[in-house]
């Protein structure tokens, strides 16, 4: 319904006052399972529509209760059954938006039976019609969806990140809980058993184990608090213990928010500092405050701008009053409190009871200092050449001293589960719901993740791709339903403690283009694969690392997916038969599996080894012939734990060889395969363990291996191979292109330094060009001078 400001009331009073009873009990519903938790607080506004454009693609008629609070103290609605369709509007929204296991879900139909009830109420007590009582049908719901199974990664986890662009709509989101520690809205109840997301409360034996596993998977960063913010939240959970007798409410809830700013405009022109209870949770959050007393200050700010603006004998004025009288109690008893008496940060361990989380500022780790914010590589269980990139989100030290980190990881694409047209960047990595921790032995060492938008346009400063690989981020994977979501706002993807800081940018001279390539894993598509077929599950191995190999599914294109491809050109002509094996040596196409081989590499990787045939016999055929396995060259040893590896890059983003090379092998891959054939990579022949694994080992039999340049030890998951002599060394730029190169960067650098010469004589010439125009003016007002006191003594003469 359209709302008017202001018309003629065609209610009765006693139909609003009864309104506002039913807005009451809905403000006020809490968890049964948890009386501080709000379940009205997700459904107080609506969702911003720059974040979420599908929500408004498919509800037509959105709607919350703040809103229908306005109509109610405006006396907009014209009958009672349009205040009726409004508020079951609202829950009937959420049910056809979230998933029926999803705790929105829960929440929409307990408020919706909270409605039905008040609204029964008022028809027994003859306020209303049995007419005015019945909740409309606003139309039919979707089925239960079958994608977020039990044994699945949690899917609201993963949602829930995807819809955090912005960080006001995760203040929302969350709230204070008793024992110190916030509940996100969107997190998942487990179904048929009350156990909570990270504590390990309730369950059965299975869930209470895993609690205590610190390695465990998480849907989002642990809690670990310093004193100061366990004082904050302690100060916090004292104010919301005042209630108003009369009523019931929370003395704390008027100062949630401040008023709005059209309907109250003379409290802004009155209260030149307003803040209100959101924004100081925000800045809690952000870790704003560096004190205790700023927290305060701001707490006393509040108080005094209510007292200020409000009458004396006014409801909010003596709340603010008992309220402020009650912070300051709370707050010198935490200030008597010692710091080694407080609890940094603690989580369920099983049995009741805690464990305990000692914040860290920095971590000094292998010559180098880890902090919030980093992005760092973890050692891979599951391939040791393809360490896991993450972001760390926590730091803290626990009670046996043993220093941990939590990181978000993120997927490279052979990782994960996609379309058979999706397409990535060279060095691309998504980001997923996955928040995991580490022992700091599990570091590797740093690297670094750029937005797309920016990776076109630069590199970061300071930063040597050759020592710390560079990749690029466009998008967040959702493990559950397979599909990568295009991330809107970098900030809301990082921790809360580096979004307002950010690093300065080596510009290229002109923006590059990102140019996509199919995926690296297209071979793993069956030649069967239907688009009703259901969606493949990646390769798991060890729990604590990411998918041993992702996979491929067909489906059809749908609306938002990137528009299909250009039609294929005609087959070029075809190329002479290669010559026999006798007439030309074998050439082993195997470039060395190394730590560095990225997307771009396995990729190009992949296409060579389909060139490569057997026999001219198998070269010439028209069907596909099964390939033996290529003889490869034992890797290097190399330290893993010092991440060094030398990344190769090309204007094509394809590792560049002679022409004749890549003319061959496209004339040999064109002949002998006209199916799709791949040989994978060679798994890892090399690798180190951590310290505190090795230093385990007797010394006795640590001496029987070998032992890369700074000692440690060295572990082979095959035998050794004798290597071909000059394998693998024709890949390279010819000579012509080298020079060629070089002549280009010479004429550039000549350009630049006679572009810098002109702008010098240019300058040079404007500054000659001011003094003698400068000069000229000078001589003027000379002559001028002169005129006018010739022209005085001629007037003083007569």
């Amino acid at each position: 319904m359209v709302t008017v400001r202001n018309p003629t009331p065609k209610l009765s009073d006693e139909l609003f006052r009864a309104m506002q009873t039913v807005l009451d009990a809905l403000f006020n519903q809490r968890d049964p399972t948890d009386s501080e938790r709000d379940l009205s607080e997700a459904f107080h506004d609506l969702l911003p529509k720059r974040q979420f454009v599908d929500y408004y693609k498919l509800i037509k008629r959105p709607q919350a209760l703040n809103p229908v609070q306005l109509n109610v103290k405006r006396k907009t609605y014209t009958a009672f059954t349009d205040f009726v369709k409004d508020c079951a509007q609202i829950f009937h929204n959420a049910k056809l938006y979230n998933r029926h296991d999803s705790v929105i879900y829960e929440d929409a139909e307990t408020l919706e039976g909270t409605l039905s009830t008040e609204l029964g109420k008022l028809r027994d007590a003859n306020v209303i019609q049995q007419a005015d009582s019945e909740l409309p049908d606003l139309g039919p719901l979707p089925p239960p969806s079958p994608s977020g199974s039990q044994g699945s990664p949690d899917p609201e986890e993963d949602s829930a990140a995807e819809d955090e662009e912005e960080d006001e709509e995760d203040d929302a989101q969350e709230e204070e809980e008793d024992d110190g520690k916030k509940r996100r809205i969107s997190t998942r109840r487990r179904t048929g058993k009350n156990v909570k997301d990270d504590d390990g409360e309730g369950g059965n034996e299975s869930v209470r184990k895993d609690m205590n596993d610190p390695r465990r998977k998480r849907g989002r960063p642990p809690r670990v608090d310093t004193p100061m913010e366990v004082r904050v939240k302690n100060v916090l959970k004292a104010l919301r213990k005042l209630k108003d007798e009369a009523s019931g409410n929370l003395r704390i809830n008027a100062f949630e928010k401040l008023p709005e700013k059209k309907e109250f405009p003379e409290y802004f022109q009155e209260i030149k500092n307003p803040i209100a209870l959101d924004l100081i949770r925000k800045n809690v959050k952000r870790r704003e405050y560096k004190t205790f007393d700023q927290f305060i200050a701001d707490m006393e700010l509040m108080f005094e701008n209510a007292k200020a603006f409000n009458e004396d004998d006014s409801q909010l004025y003596q709340d603010a009053v008992m309220l402020q009288e009650e912070m300051r109690k709370a707050a010198e008893i935490e200030k008597a409190r010692k710091d080694e008496d407080i609890t940094g940060g603690d989580e369920g361990a099983g049995g009741g009871g805690k464990q305990l989380r000692l914040p860290l500022d920095h971590i000094p780790h292998k010559g180098e200092n880890y902090r919030v914010g980093d992005w760092i590589h973890i050692i891979n269980p599951n391939d040791p050449n393809k360490p896991t990139v993450g972001q760390i989100f926590r730091t803290w030290k626990d009670h046996d001293g043993q220093i941990w980190i939590n990181a978000c990881w993120y997927y490279r694409p052979e990782q994960t589960v996609h379309w058979e047209n999706k397409k990535f960047y060279p060095d691309e990595v998504v980001k997923t719901g996955q928040y995991r921790d580490h022992h700091i032995d599990e570091v590797l060492g740093k690297c670094f993740v750029m937005f797309f938008t920016r990776y076109s346009r630069g590199r970061p400063k300071g930063i040597d791709p050759k020592r710390t690989p560079i990749y690029v981020c466009e998008s967040r994977y959702n493990e559950v339903e397979k599909h990568f979501n295009k991330i809107k706002t970098w900030k809301s993807c990082i921790p809360d403690e580096v979004r307002g800081q950010d690093y300065d940018l080596d510009s290229f001279e002109k923006q590059q283009v990102l140019k996509k390539m199919p995926s690296p894993i297209l071979h793993m598509l069956p030649a069967d694969a239907k688009e009703d077929d259901p969606l493949p599950e990646a390769k798991m191995g060890v729990e604590n690392a990411p998918p041993i190999i992702g996979a491929v599914f067909r489906r059809a294109r749908r609306e938002n997916d990137s528009p299909p491809p250009e039609p294929t050109p005609p087959p070029p002509a075809p190329m002479p038969t290669p010559a026999p094996a006798s007439e030309r040596p074998a050439r082993v196409i195997n470039p060395d599996y190394h730590e560095t081989m990225s997307m771009t590499q396995m990729y190009k990787q992949a296409h060579l080894a389909a060139s490569v045939t057997s026999t001219p016999t198998a070269a010439a055929s028209p069907a596909p012939q099964h390939q033996q396995p290529h003889a490869r060259s034992p890797m290097t040893p190399y330290a893993s734990h010092h991440y060094t590896p030398t990344r190769q890059h090309s204007s094509q983003g394809y590792p560049s060889a002679p022409p004749s090379q890549h003319q061959n092998a496209a004339a040999a891959a064109s002949q002998a395969l006209p199916q799709k054939q791949y040989n994978p990579p060679a798994p890892p022949t090399t690798f180190t363990l951590p310290d505190s694994v090795t230093h385990n080992i007797p010394e006795e039999t640590a001496a029987q291996f070998l032992r890369d340049g700074e000692g440690k030890l060295l572990w082979f998951t095959v035998p050794p191979l004798d290597a071909v002599e000059g394998a693998g060394a024709g890949l390279g730029h010819s000579v012509a292109w080298l020079a060629r190169r070089k002549e280009i960067e010479e004429r550039k650098r000549r350009w630049g330094v006679e572009k810098e010469e002109r702008g010098r004589r240019e300058k040079v010439r404007i500054v000659e060009e001011r003094e003698r125009q400068k000069g000229v003016a000078k001589e003027v007002l000379v002559r001028a001078l002169d005129v006018w006191k010739e022209q005085m003594r001629a007037s003083v003469a007569k």
